[in-house]
């Protein structure tokens, strides 16, 4: 993989569909995206934000576009463990659906029971990404959304687990 600050320099000039797609390529299984690489390329552990739910380490962006990025598993400084879960959010994003259709044609609609709004769940992936689904939300119910190709969203996770799964906000996927 290229150098670390030109990966970084790389990023912020992209659009944001430009961004993702470099992500999906940077999350490829023969790149070895491991959470230490991933840390050195989005932002540094931000020690006051606390997750307890889902075990995740904050992350204060080094990419203004992102109020707030999360990763999961936590690491200690001897491990290099691959990512499990990795979540972008911010107003200044904006991911068009019908965009990441065209990548990614597989996927499900949910309504979001826990936060409310609309689930968009990319699942299966191909076997060749390190993760296994992506997860867009927005805050508006389904029946609000006239074509969801054109819907724009501020919120990107991506997912690994075996097994299919509906859960309070939405679909996820679980290691059963």
């Amino acid at each position: 993989m290229k150098n670390i600050q030109n990966i970084k320099k790389h990023l912020l000039a992209l659009s944001d569909i430009e961004w993702f797609k470099y992500i999906c390529k940077m999350l490829k299984n023969d790149n070895n995206p491991n959470v230490r690489l991933l840390l050195e390329v989005f932002g540094v552990e931000d020690p006051n934000s606390i997750d307890p739910t889902r075990n995740s380490m904050w992350l204060k962006s080094f990419d203004k576009r992102f109020s707030f990025i999360s990763i999961s598993p936590k690491i200690q400084e001897e491990n290099n463990k691959m990512m499990t879960y990795l979540s972008f959010y911010g107003t200044d994003f904006n991911l068009r659906v019908g965009d990441v259709i065209k990548i990614f044609s597989k996927h499900l609609i949910a309504p979001n029971l826990y936060d409310g709004g609309t689930q968009i769940f990319f699942h299966p992936i191909p076997r060749v990404y390190s993760f296994d689904a992506i997860e867009l939300w927005t805050p508006l119910d389904r029946s609000e959304v006239e074509d969801m190709t054109k819907l724009e969203v501020n919120s990107l996770n991506f997912q690994t687990g075996k097994t299919l799964s509906n859960c309070l906000t939405g679909y996820c996927l679980i290691d059963k």
